[in-house]
């Protein structure tokens, strides 16, 4: 009977559970891991060793709302993670391990983001990112060259990248096809023509802004 006990006990240690300071659901889109508001500093082992053996595929990592400034590759790198939510942490940078990562949603809006003028974002996944409001004060030239099936882009409160001489970025953007790129800034004037040669050659599929957005082009656009 002891020895049935002692086995039981085992097998049972082995079994991955969801972790105490998150919350773990089904639901229509995937399987969410929930962890909002944690305290966490960095990204706990018992998470990491959770989300590399639950059995659940599609999942959707919620860590908003934490302290979390370092991404760690093994972290990054769990192939089942689709959609993954930083918002408002203290994340300053992506690591190069990013592009071995299998993320197609990425949220990094209110952050400290900065980049050396060498970054290059890199994926072959990614088709959604949200760089809102992490105040970046300039985008590498090649920033977005190896993202090439990113889909949508979000910009809310990045005024800066949009100043004369620092919108070297939007260079990388032409290798892109069916482009969204979506700001909703109050009072803001967005310079489109900075844009042109994207639009007439169909690779910027929209721009989507709010109805308090001051245009210096003619453009169609799409108004939230």
């Amino acid at each position: 009977m002891l020895l049935i006990i002692v086995i039981l006990a085992v097998g049972f240690s082995n079994i991955e559970t969801c972790p105490i300071f998150c919350r773990c659901y089904s639901s229509f889109d995937g399987f969410h891991i929930a962890c909002q508001n944690a305290g966490l500093y960095e990204i706990p082992f018992n998470l990491t060793r959770f989300l590399q053996t639950t059995e659940h595929q599609n999942l959707i990592v919620d860590l908003s709302l934490n302290f979390l400034s370092v991404l760690p590759c093994n972290f990054l790198q769990i192939s089942s993670i689709i959609t993954l939510i930083l918002t408002k942490n203290r994340i300053e940078s992506i690591p190069l391990c990013f592009s071995q990562s299998s993320i197609r949603m990425l949220h990094l809006n209110e952050n400290q983001l900065r980049f050396s003028l060498a970054t290059i974002l890199s994926s072959s996944k990614l088709l959604y990112l949200d760089l809102s409001h992490n105040h970046i004060p300039y985008l590498p030239r090649t920033f977005f060259n190896r993202l090439r099936r990113l889909r949508t882009l979000i910009l809310n409160g990045e005024l800066s990248l949009f100043e004369k001489n620092n919108d070297q970025w939007i260079r990388s953007l032409t290798t892109r096809n069916q482009l969204t790129i979506i700001i909703c800034d109050e009072n803001f004037h967005v310079p489109l023509c900075l844009f042109n040669n994207l639009f007439q050659s169909n690779r910027l599929l929209s721009m989507e802004l709010n109805s308090l957005i001051h245009c210096d082009c003619s453009f169609v656009y799409l108004p939230l």
